[in-house]
């Protein structure tokens, strides 16, 4: 959205599509720290990804999929690609992922608010799960070790700590209601004695570490 590194307007309105959803999501990645950047810096080459999970497609979350498009698996809920399709005219952009080998999954399980969950692996370690509200196909997704300890990444059903704290919704919603009742969960979730972790995209708080399970 900025290539060389600094805010950019004209290149992030050319990268988005769009003015309206300019005024509403502006990039700020400094120079280096495109997710394909910070991936070699980890020695790690897109194509050695296994998958690529995508809690929805809004375009902060799903812009930069270029830069990732030679994972292996690259996958979203049906849910919300029926979402985006339904909402293409100012919200959705399908630019953003033209190109991608970009999969659905169906919902193989019934854990959280709308009782919509996919397991990954089958085994219990990593579940995309049903969040909506904030848009239909929203997921969370929460990594399992096997002692039953998790982290929970909710994405943007919330926009930080706070959210689930006081039970402050985002300002986004294409359902208020399912949204609360997301948040609540996501309160819950957070509030286990198993929960090492919460975290939203958003949150300003949060600095870049290392999570050991």
């Amino acid at each position: 959205m900025s290539p060389e590194g600094f805010y950019d307007k004209k290149a992030q309105i050319k990268s988005l599509g769009s003015r309206i959803l300019y005024h509403v999501n502006q990039g700020r990645i400094p120079l280096g720290k495109a997710v394909d950047e910070q991936l070699s810096e980890m020695g790690i080459m897109p194509n050695e990804l296994d998958y690529v999970l995508l809690t929805h497609l809004d375009c902060d979350h799903a812009n930069g999929l270029e830069a990732v498009r030679d994972a292996k698996h690259i996958l979203c809920a049906a849910e919300e690609l029926d979402c985006a399709r339904k909402n293409s005219l100012i919200r959705y952009k399908k630019k953003w992922w033209k190109g991608v080998d970009l999969h659905t999954f169906e919902w193989n399980g019934s854990e959280g608010p709308a009782k919509k969950s996919f397991d990954l692996f089958g085994d219990g370690s990593i579940k995309m799960i049903n969040i909506p509200g904030h848009c239909d196909g929203l997921c969370a997704v929460k990594i399992t070790n096997e002692e039953g300890r998790y982290v929970l990444l909710f994405s943007d059903g919330g926009y930080a700590t706070k959210s689930w704290k006081e039970m402050i919704t985002s300002g986004v919603a294409l359902d208020k209601n399912k949204q609360r009742l997301s948040l609540q969960w996501i309160r819950e979730q957070s509030m286990d004695a198993n929960c090492i972790e919460s975290l939203a995209t958003h949150d300003t708080e949060i600095r870049p570490h290392v999570i050991e399970l």
